[in-house]
């Protein structure tokens, strides 16, 4: 009896510190990541990536594990590994140089982002907010 409001999908992609690059080496296929140390978060131990209709699945270990993701990207800033994050709360860091995209031609699927409620019949101030968050995370250019 829930009813899901669609509010975005957020692009991702594997990303490291340069300094873990220079040490690990850079993967240069989705197979390669089994050899390399992945910050695991809320997606599991096997990550699946995409690329020309062509999807793999790799099974991935590392020390690290978080369900958040501005801590995954704390853990990749600190060349502990190779996370998937978000594509939006990485650009700062892309631009500094702080972070590197890995496997750019390959894609990882979007986080989606749901709003749950119990009817349809929501308070104008609830629509609001959720017709607010629907437009601020509005994928635009750059983001």
């Amino acid at each position: 009896a829930m009813v899901a409001r669609r509010i975005c999908s957020l692009p991702r992609g594997l990303y490291a510190a340069p300094d873990y690059l220079a040490r690990a080496g850079r993967p240069a296929k989705p197979e390669a990541l089994e050899r390399h140390a992945c910050i695991v978060g809320t997606g599991g131990a096997r990550w699946l990536l995409a690329r020309d209709g062509r999807q793999v699945e790799v099974a991935v270990r590392g020390s690290y594990s978080a369900n958040n993701a501005s801590m995954n990207r704390e853990l990749a800033l600190r060349g502990l590994g190779i996370a998937i994050l978000p594509r939006r709360i990485v650009q700062a860091e892309l631009r500094a140089g702080a972070l590197r995209q890995v496997l750019a031609p390959w894609s990882v699927p979007p986080t989606e982002i749901s709003a749950v409620t119990s009817t349809r019949l929501l308070p104008a101030r609830t629509r609001a907010f959720l017709d607010f968050l629907t437009e601020a995370l509005a994928e635009t250019p750059g983001r």
